[in-house]
This record gives structure tokens, sequence and C-alpha cells, in this order.
């Protein structure tokens, strides 16, 4: 079996062992935290999605395209890791106080 076939086969398997186990832990919270609690950590994780979203803003494909530029280089590689990584880390910051702001202001 060659490389594409075998990850091909292992992100489906995946993607299917997901949906089976959402399939079997959404009856159990519905019936053990109710539909009022399930509402709200509903909409918990939605603002945590949403909040996860602003905090990678694209830089996951800007960090790929950038390694690959620099990936024969070993210094030039190490200064765009950190660079990457700090701009992750502020990233992570400024989303961080705007979830705390969110969630002292919330009734949830």
């Amino acid at each position: 079996m060659n490389k594409l076939s075998k990850n091909y086969l292992m992100t489906g398997g995946y993607q299917l062992l997901n949906i089976l186990i959402m399939l079997i832990i959404t009856p159990y919270l519905t019936r053990t935290l109710g539909s009022q609690s399930l509402g709200i950590d509903a909409y918990v994780l939605s603002i945590v999605q949403i909040c996860q979203i602003m905090g990678s803003l694209g830089s996951t494909v800007y960090a790929n395209r950038e390694i690959a530029y620099v990936r024969t280089d070993k210094n030039r590689l190490t200064c765009v890791f950190w660079e990457l990584f700090i701009l992750r880390i502020l990233l992570g910051s400024i989303v961080t106080v705007f979830y705390l702001v969110i969630a002292f202001h919330s009734a949830y």
C-alpha cells in the first residue's frame, strides 16, 4: 500500500471514528445534562471555537509556506520558527484577553 492510500484510509478512519463517537455521546449528554444545560454548553463551545479561529488567523498556512521556503537553511529556519512562535503567542494573548472579557460579562 503506497503512502497516499495509507494516509487516505487513516484520515477516513479518523473522521468515521469522530462521527461514531459523537453519535454515541450526544444522546448520553442530552439525558445527563438536560436540554437547558446542553444549550449552554453548545453556546460556550461556539464562543471558544470563534476565539480559536481568531487566534490562528491563518497563521498555520502562513507558517507552512514560510518554513517551506527556508527548509534548507538551518539558521533562517530557526529564525522563522521563532518569529512564527512569537506571532502565535501574541495572537493567543490577544484572543485570551478578548475571551476573558466575554467570559466575565456573560451570564454563562
